[in-house]
């Protein structure tokens, strides 16, 4: 069960267990709408769960606070992580029917799209309960449109055959110079959302980058990061173990 406070997860804290099922409490650190702690928040307990000996035949529960709703985002961020995902049942006290598709963090930093097909069509929120008549939800996804990378003729670039789930993915090994692939490969992603067929208009676009702690060292994702800067585009960068 994973809380933020409040009176529903005090009740269970009290309750017994039912057909005595082990059952553990975890409380989601207070992020206070910065998206760096937010982050942190989230792999913390992740963490924790693992450590608790949390499998994908666990069931995670969100409890939700009614004078947090806004919380509920963490309920599907904390089941998409662990063992490539873990069933999550989120209990809200929303006014609304929450999407269990598309949502995001208070920040608006950390936000999950269901809706894209990158996502595969894969979504940890199996269940939601709350005080609304029952409902059902579905997703159609969008078109898939990656970024195209055309090779020319000479360049120091490589394309390797690469799908997942039947989705084609741009997978270019470069040959040259490092810092002339950091370029290439930041030019090629500014392109695409600045003017190209992923535009995102004259507002520009915020990227993210993520990485683990091996990539961290190598420092490439945050090289990356600093050349999407300089052409105008700043953004955040986390890093996981």
């Amino acid at each position: 069960v994973i809380h933020c406070g409040g009176e529903l997860a005090e009740h269970l804290m009290r309750a017994p267990r039912i057909d005595k099922l082990p059952t553990r409490f975890h409380m989601l650190p207070d992020a206070g709408g910065d998206p760096v702690q937010e982050y942190n928040a989230i792999f913390e307990v992740e963490t924790r769960m693992m450590l608790a000996k949390a499998n994908r035949q666990s069931l995670v529960i969100w409890a939700g606070d009614p004078r947090r709703p806004q919380l509920d985002s963490f309920a599907g961020f904390i089941g998409m992580l662990p063992f490539r995902g873990i069933s999550v049942a989120l209990v809200s006290f929303s006014p609304d029917y929450p999407d269990p598709f598309r949502y995001k963090t208070p920040s608006g930093v950390l936000e999950h799209d269901g809706y894209d097909p990158g996502r595969m069509g894969l979504s940890p929120i199996k269940a939601l309960f709350g005080s609304l008549p029952s409902a059902r939800f579905s997703a159609t996804l969008a078109s898939w449109n990656p970024i195209v990378v055309d090779v020319p003729s000479g360049a120091p670039m490589e394309r390797l055959p690469f799908r997942i789930a039947g989705l084609s993915l741009p997978m270019i090994t470069y040959t040259g110079a490092y810092a002339d692939g950091i370029d290439e490969l930041a030019e090629r992603i500014n392109t695409f959302y600045v003017g190209g067929t992923g535009a995102a208009g004259s507002s520009g676009y915020f990227p993210i980058v993520s990485c683990g702690e091996t990539v961290d060292k190598l420092g490439y994702a945050a090289d990356l990061l600093d050349a999407l800067a300089a052409r105008g585009s700043p953004g955040y960068y986390f890093s996981h173990r």
